[in-house]
């Protein structure tokens, strides 16, 4: 049986109920509460757009992250496919013209004129008011869920994200990675550096990362797209990275990738080129 791509897509876009039905939730998985990876359907003929408006549709609220979507397998008139979805807080930039309008309440806390709050965050660019998330919001993430739980028992999709996952579960200090960021809800990349215990020495789901800038940030490892492996390091560099990882020193561990990053612009610009190959959309 051949497949005819064209007729796929045609069918795909003969209604706008027919968009939503083509996309199919089989699993989700809470992270927080703002963010969960869900593993999903599509016609195989299916469009990044049309995927997209067909999961909005269907749970108002929800954003799908661009970028964040991987293919994980393709049949004859089905695609399977992963990716991360959020509740993406509503932000505004913070000037002297709307600075009046949050009164503060806590420390980086405000509240408007309609009781909302607001965390206050300073960027590279300047500070931005981020919306709470609020009992609405989380409620949209419970309805996702509980569709998700409800759908058809597929071994083949929980197979391949199983496989996934392992693979975000390996994720070691000096991987290179693009993930999903809980702070700005866009596709980052940036260096694993050591992972996150709890104070009794058992893990959490938390990774350390430094982003080519130097920044850094807490990392759940569900939020990573894609893995690259160790960034391989010069002679005198793995002598550095021993010292660095030894000191668990987060500004130590900024600086030094820092560096990393800026004596292989090249090396990193076509590790970028690969994943924008690599993610479905």
């Amino acid at each position: 049986m051949t497949f005819n791509a064209t007729k796929a897509r045609d069918a795909l876009v003969t209604s706008g109920k027919t968009a939503v039905t083509k996309v199919e939730i089989r699993e989700a998985f809470p992270i927080d509460d703002r963010f969960m990876r869900v593993v999903a359907v599509a016609s195989a003929g299916a469009t990044a757009e049309q995927v997209f408006a067909g999961i909005k549709a269907q749970f108002k609220g929800v954003s799908p992250i661009h970028g964040s979507f991987v293919s994980l397998a393709a049949e004859p008139t089905l695609h399977h496919f992963e990716g991360i979805v959020g509740v993406v807080s509503e932000r505004v930039v913070l000037n002297d013209g709307n600075r009046p309008n949050y009164k503060a309440v806590a420390a980086n806390m405000y509240m408007d004129a309609d009781e909302n709050l607001w965390t206050l965050r300073k960027t590279a660019t300047g500070e931005v008011m981020v919306k709470s998330v609020c009992a609405d919001d989380t409620m949209v993430m419970q309805q996702l869920l509980a569709v998700a739980k409800s759908d058809v028992n597929d071994f083949n999709n929980k197979n391949l994200h199983l496989q996934s996952s392992q693979d975000r579960a390996m994720v070691e200090g000096g991987d290179l990675i693009t993930y999903v960021s809980q702070q700005s809800a866009d596709l980052q990349m940036g260096i694993a550096c050591a992972s996150i215990d709890h104070e009794d020495g058992s893990p959490t789901p938390d990774i350390f990362v430094v982003r080519p800038n130097g920044q850094t940030e807490t990392v759940h490892r569900e939020m990573i797209v894609v893995t690259a492996g160790a960034v391989e390091l010069e002679e005198e560099e793995i002598q550095d990275s021993i010292a660095v990882a030894s000191a668990a020193d987060v500004d130590r561990f900024s600086s030094f990738y820092s560096r990393v990053f800026a004596r292989r612009p090249a090396f990193f610009e076509e590790f970028m080129t690969r994943v924008r190959g690599h993610v479905f959309f």
